[in-house]
């Protein structure tokens, strides 16, 4: 039996040789293209010159094979799943389709990342109310749950992970009292998908959005969204695609225009996609789900352990993140004394990661190693010995 530190090895050097000379922790920006995934994107693309060579089936088995991944990744059917290029797909999906009454208002927290807001302001049937954060910074959820107890919020919208600060959302909690007060839960999922398990049966979510393109190690334009399949029915689609509709699924006669919903999430993409990057999407969630998501989040407490004490350490470091173990994500943030000239001492030795709402953002995923985080530690100890000068 292979334990976990070998598997993950083994992954590391088949699955993300190009990564070897890296100190990589950026994964909250930009994931890698694992090796099988970029085969198969190029073998499609191969496919696709011999074109004459192709069928009906290379229209329609790629988005069956992402939208089976998808689900089994987030313990959902293929039937709740609709295809999409990105988080914010998913989100006006919810935006622009919800059955919601005239003045409904769609509760947030301060500092969600802006594809969470903007589609929501854009609607003016509804009204965005934004709740003040926590004085560390983080959403204040008794304060977000106290106001849905209060009436008139019909929607909840958050992030399961926050984007600046690695907060980590107690989606069950959330979803607990939205249950109970009719208000619908809208999650952005994209900063915790890949590297956090999640079980949408468990969280009470109705629709989950989330791209390809970071912790899912999936090429640009690839994403999804839950649509639980107990409110297709009061979420309708805005857009419509041909491939939406009963008629379109026969080929052979799709001239008759008869109008009909699909009976599945698939009502909700949009024409033709892009099969492409859906083979890539699926062949990298085939790598997390080999790795185990529960066995990636372990990983990444781990490696981020040595991280978080050095911060408790410096009184003069401000943490930007949650160290309680249920707040925890694949990011840690925090705020040195000169922001900036640490950042660039990190580039210089190596380290990608970011530099977001004022903290040095880190990033760490399934590819990285204790060294990865060993270097961002000596260049923090350089500086601190220094005075941050």
């Amino acid at each position: 039996m292979i334990d976990s530190a070998d598997r993950f090895d083994r992954i590391r050097q088949t699955e993300f040789h190009e990564l070897e000379d890296s100190a990589y922790l950026n994964a909250a920006s930009l994931g890698p293209l694992p090796q099988r995934s970029r085969a198969a994107v190029t073998d499609y693309a191969a496919r696709r010159a011999r074109v004459q060579t192709m069928s009906d089936a290379d229209f329609v088995e790629p988005a069956k094979h992402a939208r089976t991944a998808a689900a089994r990744l987030i313990g959902a059917t293929p039937e709740e799943i609709a295809l999409g290029p990105n988080t914010s797909f998913g989100i006006n999906v919810a935006a622009t389709g919800l059955q919601v009454p005239r003045g409904s208002i769609v509760l947030a927290s301060e500092g969600e990342f802006p594809a969470n807001v903007y589609p929501w302001m854009n609607r003016d049937r509804l009204r965005l109310e934004l709740v003040p954060r926590t004085a560390e910074g983080w959403p204040d959820e008794d304060r977000l749950l106290e106001r849905i107890a209060a009436g008139g919020v019909s929607i909840l919208a958050t992030s399961s992970v926050q984007f600046h600060t690695g907060f980590r959302a107690n989606l069950e909690r959330l979803g607990r009292v939205c249950r109970q007060h009719d208000t619908f839960l809208v999650v952005d999922a994209i900063q915790s998908l890949g590297c956090l398990p999640m079980d949408v049966r468990q969280s009470g979510a109705d629709v989950v959005a989330t791209g390809g393109h970071k912790w899912l190690c999936s090429p640009f334009g690839s994403g999804f969204a839950f649509v639980r399949r107990e409110i297709q029915e009061r979420l309708d689609p805005q857009f419509i695609g041909w491939y939406s509709m009963h008629a379109g699924r026969e080929f052979e006669a799709l001239t008759g225009y008869e109008w009909g919903f699909v009976p599945d999430a698939s009502r909700y993409e949009v024409g033709t996609l892009a099969q492409q990057d859906l083979i890539g999407f699926a062949e990298s969630v085939s790598v997390l789900l080999e790795a185990g998501v529960s066995g990636i989040r372990n990983h990444v407490d781990a490696l981020l352990e040595p991280l978080r004490n050095w911060i408790l350490e410096h009184p003069e470091v401000s943490s930007l993140s949650s160290f309680d173990p249920s707040r925890r994500s694949g990011i840690v943030s925090f705020r040195p004394p000169a922001v900036e000239r640490v950042y660039r001492e990190l580039q210089r030795a190596g380290v990608v990661c970011s530099v977001r709402e004022g903290g040095i953002r880190i990033a760490a995923h399934l590819y990285n190693t204790s060294r990865h985080i060993e270097l961002v530690l000596e260049v923090l100890e350089t500086r601190a010995a220094e005075g941050w000068g």
